[in-house]
């Protein structure tokens, strides 16, 4: 199984020190998407640049989405769609994203307690 990691998680688990891409193994095959990196390199934080070279070293797959979707949509609606159309969880710590995600039945890991990961 994917698991799609978004923006939110990548920059929790660097700002607290938390392998997520290798405890997100256990469960599945980590992936980011093409829009996720892209909000990374917008932000001007140190957390945002460190999640980068984490992907780049950890050889993380990154999806390209424009061949998945044809409109554009908001964040939170892309991810939700790119789940539901490769069948893969979402790893995030975005309480909204949750919500939409557990409506549409897709399996959601997040950060529990500064420390460990668990299924939502």
């Amino acid at each position: 199984m994917k698991i799609i990691v978004d923006t939110n998680i990548l920059l929790d688990s660097v700002k607290f020190g938390i392998d997520i891409f290798h405890d997100l193994a256990e469960f599945g095959t980590p992936v980011t998407t093409d829009f996720c990196v892209e909000e990374l390199k917008k932000l001007d934080r140190k957390e945002a640049n460190l999640a980068l070279r984490i992907i780049k070293h950890a050889k993380i797959k990154i999806i390209n989405t424009s061949k998945l979707l044809q409109q554009v949509k908001p964040v939170d609606e892309k991810i939700v769609e790119i789940a539901k159309l490769t069948n893969s969880a979402v790893a995030t710590n975005d309480k909204e994203l949750i919500k939409r995600l557990k409506m549409n039945k897709i399996k959601v890991f997040r950060l529990r307690q500064k420390k460990y990961l668990s299924l939502a």
